[in-house]
């Protein structure tokens, strides 16, 4: 068995970046003589996160992560459905100003440059129909997300040749990588069922879609 830990207020999901208070902690039953906190698994504050990698650089135990849900970092009217825009950039502009409309940015255009620059690096067209346009900026609270859908499918060089529909924009600050990742590992879940992103895809409102979004992720 494994350690793997929950954070936040005891169900809130995410990693020791995430904002958390809290790290469950479950140990295997051969390395649990001589730990300094029995019993296990242990809820401890996040101020003893370092004792957590103690236990883990001494007994070579995996720590795993909860699944982040992306209803946790998207919000109804972080969506939209359709996007006004027909264009590759024009789309990805679109869902950062909404984003940064949201979350008080006084200017998307710092956050625009850094999607865009991440976008000309390598296409964010993942395949199957869906972007994932991402970027970092200082001075962000946390991991943001917004959502649209495409009123026409969108040419975006896509590692498949295949017109984008679904876009998903993810923002975060520079020095937090933990939440990006789990979520871009939450996303690729929508990949793998093609009847989940038709749905999506054919939603007819932003509400539509979160709750069809949320009802998914409850049943994972």
């Amino acid at each position: 068995m494994a350690v793997s830990f929950s954070v936040g207020a005891l169900s809130r999901r995410g990693d020791l970046t995430y904002g958390s208070q809290f790290v469950k902690v479950e140990v295997p039953a051969r390395c649990r003589a001589g730990l300094p906190v029995p019993p296990w698994p242990r809820v401890v504050p996040r101020r003893l996160a370092g004792r957590v990698n103690r236990l883990n650089r001494r007994h070579r135990v995996v720590i795993v992560p909860d699944p982040m849900h992306l209803t946790e970092i998207l919000k109804p009217d972080f969506i939209r459905v359709p996007l006004e825009a027909t264009a590759k950039q024009a789309v990805i502009f679109e869902l950062v100003d909404l984003l940064a409309e949201k979350v008080g940015l006084t200017d998307s255009q710092p956050l625009r440059d850094a999607v865009w620059s991440r976008e000309m690096t390598r296409t964010t067209g993942i395949g199957h129909g869906l972007a994932i346009p991402h970027g970092k900026l200082t001075g962000l609270g946390g991991l943001c997300m917004a959502m649209g859908v495409a009123r026409e499918p969108i040419e975006f060089g896509a590692i498949d040749g295949c017109p984008v529909e679904l876009v998903m924009l993810l923002a975060s600050p520079i020095d937090q990588t933990g939440p990006h990742i789990q979520a871009l590992a939450q996303i690729s879940k929508v990949m793998t069922d093609a009847a989940f992103r038709n749905q999506l895809k054919t939603a007819e409102s932003a509400e539509g879609l979160y709750a069809t979004l949320q009802a998914w992720e409850q049943q994972g």
